[in-house]
């Protein structure tokens, strides 16, 4: 089977593995690529182009985030457009029969989505042995578990992903102790965990990650105890602390050492006037918070005067909501 997939009209260069790796922090070539790939005879999952955030290098690697342009099935050859990465959300047929990944063409694949829920008994496993076979992915940047059962010890089977910037733990059984392994990837700047029940003293094992820059821990129950420990992850520029309601002004003051933070949300949180006042001295571009701070905002301009501050509009989540979101076990 052969096909052509064309998009958005840019110039084409030739793609080779050492283009499809890229070469800038995040992986994406700021030319267009003409990408030849193989794929199994029957589609193994959605082919989509997911454009990367400029602006603050984060990733946006959430369901239903990208657009769709194909089948991963056949031969293709397909053009990626400059600033875009090329995402393959697997589908059952992967999680049956996990060796399919072997049958995919090394290089190509910068971002790939394995969310998958057990049915029945017979299923348990299933995305744990997939991810055995991740490695064969040779330009892989991004991995996503958005809404998956991944745990920790599945987490633990990754390993040879030099290039790997991002991972996705939204919504996923993770506790966290699966941190402490992410120092074996050498690149990897973003991590991705909301709604997750962290053990709050796994939270100590980001700091095994050196290029840590972005971090997304909203709704994961921060405490004083994970809170201290983000005081080490000193090169930090963007942290999402959300919908935390036990993070308040005890908690906030071990941001201080942040120095290089440049996004801080605070929404849903217990933080008070005189909690920001322990972190004043960060030059924040962008400052989201909570909805009782909204009497203070003339005070809190002034605290910040070169920053772009927001306050949370939401309403808090109902039981309904609660139930929906609730962690995977």
């Amino acid at each position: 089977m052969r096909r052509s997939l064309l998009s958005f009209g840019c110039s084409l260069i030739l793609a080779t593995p050492a283009l499809c790796a890229g070469n800038s922090e995040s992986g994406i070539a700021s030319q267009a690529e003409v990408r030849k790939l193989h794929f199994p005879d029957k589609s193994i999952g959605a082919l989509m182009l997911l454009a990367h955030n400029k602006g603050d290098g984060s990733w946006l690697t959430y369901t239903n985030s990208g657009k769709q342009i194909g089948s991963a099935q056949g031969t293709i050859t397909l053009t990626i457009p400059p600033g875009f990465a090329l995402v393959l959300d697997a589908n059952r047929r992967v999680f049956e029969n996990p060796i399919l990944l072997k049958e995919i063409s090394p290089y190509g694949i910068d971002v790939l989505k394995l969310s998958f829920i057990s049915m029945d008994d017979r299923e348990d496993n299933m995305l744990e042995r997939a991810i055995g076979y991740v490695e064969n992915l040779k330009s892989l940047r991004v991995l996503c578990f958005d809404r998956s059962e991944v745990n920790d010890a599945a987490i633990l089977k990754l390993k040879n992903l030099p290039h790997l910037v991002c991972i996705n733990l939204f919504l996923s059984s993770i506790t966290g102790s699966c941190f402490k392994s992410f120092s074996k990837f050498p690149e990897l700047y973003q991590v991705d965990a909301p709604f997750c029940q962290l053990d709050q003293s796994s939270i100590d094992g980001l700091a095994q990650i050196p290029k840590l820059k972005n971090l997304d821990l909203s709704r994961t129950n921060m405490t004083v105890v994970g809170a201290k420990s983000l005081a080490k992850l000193t090169n930090l520029a963007r942290l999402n602390l959300g919908k935390n309601p036990k993070f308040d002004d005890e908690c906030i003051a071990y941001l201080q050492p942040l120095s290089k933070l440049k996004s801080l949300d605070l929404r849903g949180t217990h933080v008070t006037i005189e909690g920001l006042k322990s972190i004043s001295g960060i030059k924040l571009q962008k400052l989201c918070l909570p909805t009782s701070l909204r009497k203070n905002m003339l005070e809190i301009t002034k605290m910040f005067p070169s920053t772009r501050i927001s306050v949370d509009t939401l309403t808090p989540p109902t039981k309904d909501d609660q139930m929906m979101y609730a962690p995977l076990r």
